[in-house]
This record gives structure tokens, C-alpha cells and sequence, in this order.
């Protein structure tokens, strides 16, 4: 099954938000929030997000692509001067987190989703 996590409070609302605008699941809209978040290069701190919301199963989240995306977070975490800080969980719960926001900015509908991945590339 695979550790598990928690969104705050209001990434969960975003997720919600997100879900009613663009017809995607949850584990989509938080592979994609991942991803972005991943992509951002700025500061990333896990003790800003809190666990007042839902909860995954990190596999549930990210399927049969699990080893890829636990990849992409220690290649990140290897250039984060603050790598020791936070476990490997952490920094993933904060990246979902963050990258929700990203996301609730950049996603109105489902039509947005090739500029995403534009603006990424």
C-alpha cells in the first residue's frame, strides 16, 4: 500500500475546486500539482503545510508511476540545502501541497491543461 498523507485544509478545498472545474480524479489533479511543484525552483518549506485534510495512500496517488515519482523527488531533494530537515514523506506532502496552489492559479478548465504542459517544457 505504500505510506501515507495528508493535505491541509486548504489544498484539500482546492482539490475539490479542481476537481468540480475540470471533471479530473484526485489522484490526477495531484500527480500534476506534484510535477508542477517539482518544476518550481523556488524555496519549499514542508513546515508551512498542515494535515487537517484528506488523506492518500501515496501509491493510490501515483499508481504503477510510483518509483518514477518518488525519483523525481530525490533527484529534487538532492539539491535542496535543506534536505535534512524533512524526511522523504515530508517533502512529498509538501509538494503536492504547494503545487495545488500552483495549480488552482494556472487550471480553470480542462481546455488549460496543454498550456501547462507548455509552460513546463
Amino acid at each position: 500500500m505504500g505510506p501515507k498523507f495528508t493535505l491541509d485544509e486548504s489544498s484539500t478545498q482546492l482539490l475539490k475546486t479542481l476537481k468540480a472545474r475540470t471533471g479530473l480524479t484526485q489522484q490526477y489533479l495531484c500527480r500534476l500539482a506534484f510535477c508542477l511543484s517539482v518544476a518550481d525552483a523556488s524555496a519549499l518549506d514542508p513546515a508551512l503545510y498542515g494535515t487537517g485534510g484528506i488523506e492518500f495512500n501515496r501509491y493510490t496517488l501515483t499508481g504503477e508511476w510510483d518509483r518514477v515519482f518518488v525519483a523525481y523527488l530525490r533527484e529534487w531533494v538532492q539539491t535542496e540545502p535543506r534536505a535534512d530537515e524533512f524526511g522523504e514523506h515530508e517533502w512529498f506532502q509538501a509538494h503536492v501541497n504547494r503545487g495545488l496552489g500552483v495549480l488552482a492559479r494556472r487550471l480553470r478548465t480542462l481546455a488549460d491543461i496543454p498550456d501547462l504542459v507548455a509552460r513546463a517544457a
